[in-house]
């Protein structure tokens, strides 16, 4: 079995610390030129959002970007390959090591959302960095002020994290 390509911790520091020191909202202009200090390359520019080409565990880890307002709404980061059938404990292994590296930065986590594999940190801007384990690979999301607030909003409200929206009716 092939081990599972994934970002070292020296790798998502900076990624880290960028995210958590950037104001919320951060405009589109912001962003790109983040991600150009970051060594990202820009794959693809659209109204609606963005790609980049991170390297980040290897050579084809992406960051997909969803624009709102030409702000950051939400950035997914993969942080591993996908994983075929029979990952789990790989999986699982390579979110304890990204979980380890943004504690060593951040702190603490401020919570994690019940059911799924979701952990997240609360940002002094407004915004949220959060490590999500899903079905075949590992992410490091970052949401802006208004997705944040969002999240915030349902948790008070008890929506349950896990629903499948247009499926809970």
């Amino acid at each position: 079995m092939t081990a599972l390509a994934q970002a070292a911790a020296h790798e998502l520091t900076p990624v880290v610390e960028a995210f958590s020191q950037a104001p919320s909202p951060l405009p589109r202009a912001d962003l790109a030129t983040l991600a150009q200090e970051l060594g990202w390359r820009l794959l693809s520019d659209r109204a609606k959002g963005m790609t980049f080409l991170t390297g980040l565990g290897s050579a084809r880890s992406r960051a997909d970007v969803v624009l709102v307002d030409d702000h950051l709404g939400e950035i997914k980061i993969a942080v591993t390959d996908r994983a075929g059938s029979g990952s789990d404990a790989s999986l699982r292994a390579a979110e304890q090591a990204v979980l380890a590296a943004v504690t060593a930065t951040l702190g603490e986590p401020s919570g994690a959302l019940s059911g799924r594999a979701r952990t997240f940190w609360e940002l002094d801007a407004g915004g949220r960095l959060v490590v999500q384990r899903i079905t075949d690979r590992v992410l490091l999301i970052v949401l802006g002020r208004r997705y944040a607030d969002i999240e915030r909003a349902e948790a008070r409200l008890g929506v349950d994290p896990d629903r499948v929206v247009g499926r809970d009716r």
